[in-house]
């Protein structure tokens, strides 16, 4: 088999694509079968013209693209570039390019060429590498911060303990078992709060599926919080009525996690003698659940953050209860694995609602 032909053969059956330019017209006077397969046309129809496949590159990239383009057919130097198109099929893909001169055996120019090569995987990985590299750091900045305070509290009550068992009352006693008591709680609630996190992340969060009622759920969810709310004062309100049958589709232990952690925010940032309401409603197609609180609302600079993992929003509650700022963020993603759709309506010193809205 001649030389040629084993090179063209060879060239004709990569997935990169190779084209090459005349250095006097600067006119395209071979493309590659692959050339065509990246860019997703039909020989037949690319345009011949010098820099026609700029009209595909992405237009945040165009500039940049379209100032290297030119240095290189002026000039016989190496370059590489990576850089995004928008095929005719209307697929964004990234791209690698190097081009480079071609020299015949007297040394001199004889053409410019180019190899282009589909990179849109190996960019897909580097975000997803680098958007799961920033996870686990947030994670570890959590867990060195966070959960350090609440074993620094531990530490430092038994250690009091230690010294003053002696001298303490049963009030003293009570007051500091209280306390060790909610650190822990804490310090639980976000070892748990990170595993759901990351189980979700890792897609492992897989949803368990059963026909259950809605209404059952949702008195459970309040029994649960019945004590934490008579601790504040808070009047906690189920209002059920004609949608006590609704019967759907769900994995109810996560959409009793979403609701309950609405729940414990709602209580959470209510002050004392407040109101907590959790109402269902049916409709022909789907259920809604609104978790509605007189508590001390949302700044409205807040509310596009609520849902982010590690959440901006977070804060203290009104009596000093501590937040991990997972929650909401854990709550949304079970929301939307239900293919259902969460929302906020809030007022500062007014008030919050969170609406659940669950699809049949």
């Amino acid at each position: 088999m001649e030389v040629t032909h084993l090179i063209e053969n060879i060239v004709n059956h990569i997935d990169a694509g190779l084209f090459l330019r005349d250095v006097s017209t600067k006119e395209a006077i071979y493309y590659s079968p692959g050339f065509f397969k990246i860019w997703e046309v039909e020989e037949v129809d690319w345009n011949e013209q010098t820099d026609s496949f700029l009209n595909f590159v992405h237009p945040d990239d165009k500039a940049r693209v379209e100032a290297n383009h030119h240095k290189f057919i002026k000039s016989d130097t190496r370059r590489n570039d990576e850089y995004r198109i928008i095929t005719p099929k209307n697929n964004e893909k990234w791209v690698w390019v190097r081009t480079f001169p071609v020299y015949n055996t007297q040394g001199e120019l004889y053409c410019q060429a180019g190899i282009i090569e589909d990179i849109t995987y190996k960019k897909t990985v580097e975000k997803d590498l680098t958007s799961l590299t920033k996870s686990k750091d947030e994670m570890l900045r959590m867990l060195s911060h966070d959960l350090r305070s609440p074993l620094q509290s531990i530490l430092g009550l038994t250690q009091l303990l230690e010294m003053e068992t002696h001298s303490l009352d049963n009030q003293d006693l009570s007051k500091y078992i209280q306390l060790i008591k909610e650190s822990c709680n804490f310090a639980n609630n976000l070892m748990a709060d990170l595993l759901d996190t990351h189980s979700l992340e890792e897609g492992k969060g897989e949803l368990n599926l059963s026909e259950t009622k809605l209404s059952k759920l949702l008195t459970e969810s309040c029994h649960m919080f019945e004590q934490q709310a008579i601790k504040k004062n808070i009047s906690l309100n189920l209002i059920i009525d004609a949608a006590h049958d609704s019967e759907m589709t769900l994995d109810a232990t996560k959409i009793i996690q979403a609701v309950n952690n609405l729940l414990s925010n709602a209580i959470k940032f209510t002050s004392r003698h407040g109101q907590v309401t959790v109402t269902l409603n049916d409709a022909s197609n789907y259920a809604t659940i609104c978790v509605k609180d007189s508590g001390i609302g949302i700044p409205a600079d807040k509310i596009p953050f609520l849902f982010d993992k590690f959440t901006k929003a977070r804060r203290a509650g009104t009596s000093g209860e501590k937040t991990t700022g997972l929650g909401m963020s854990i709550t949304k993603h079970i929301i939307d694995q239900h293919k259902g759709e969460i929302s906020v309506e809030s007022k500062v010193n007014e008030g919050t609602s969170f609406i659940i809205k669950l699809f049949k």
